[in-house]
């Protein structure tokens, strides 16, 4: 791949230098905008320049640097600015797509938290309504409970009934016994 590259820009350096002319120039000079060091540097012709850059990007000098731009008489033959390495670019990439995965990893367990948790807060809700309400009987009944209280009412319904006969038999004992007593006292 560097190959290729730099066959390109040898390539496209040599068609600029034809259509500018003569190889050899009376002021050639290769700019340098770095963050460590810069400067000018006077080469004899534009290919010696262009080897100092190949022989500058072979050392990894290229790093430091901005920019580098080439030119003959004043005027910019040769430009180049920052050219990221194709390692450090899928390494950047990798990084990103692990961070933008574990965003919204992190994103959907936080949806998914809020929502079991708002389930749960229903479910607690609605079992304190049923705590309350239940044994006050405004929820309804089970089955066997209402089987139960029918069997209930059954039984109340008959005890009243007998209650109501024994109370029947006490009044009429009473009278008898009143009668009894009347009767006797009079023989």
């Amino acid at each position: 791949m560097e190959k290729v590259k730099g066959a390109l820009i040898a390539i496209f350096l040599w068609v600029g230098l034809i259509m500018t002319g003569d190889a050899k120039a009376d002021y050639i000079t290769m700019d340098i905008d770095s963050s460590v060091r810069g400067g000018t540097i006077r080469c004899e012709s534009v290919q010696q320049c262009w080897i100092k850059v190949q022989y500058m990007e072979e050392r990894g000098a290229d790093q430091y640097c901005n920019s580098i731009t080439i030119k003959r008489d004043g005027r910019i033959v040769w430009f180049t600015a920052v050219d990221i390495n194709l390692k450090w670019f899928v390494q950047i990439m990798v990084v990103v797509g692990i961070a933008v995965w574990g965003y919204f990893g992190l994103t959907e367990r936080l949806n998914f938290l809020e929502h079991n948790l708002t389930l749960a807060q229903v479910n607690v809700d609605m079992n304190s309504e049923f705590r309350v309400k239940w044994p006050r009987g405004e929820l309804g009944a089970l089955p066997d409970d209402a089987e139960q209280n029918m069997r209930l009412d059954m039984i109340e319904k008959v005890i009243d009934r007998r209650t109501a006969k024994l109370e029947q038999l006490m009044e009429d004992f009473q009278r008898m016994k009143f009668q009894a007593e009347f009767n006797q006292s009079k023989l």
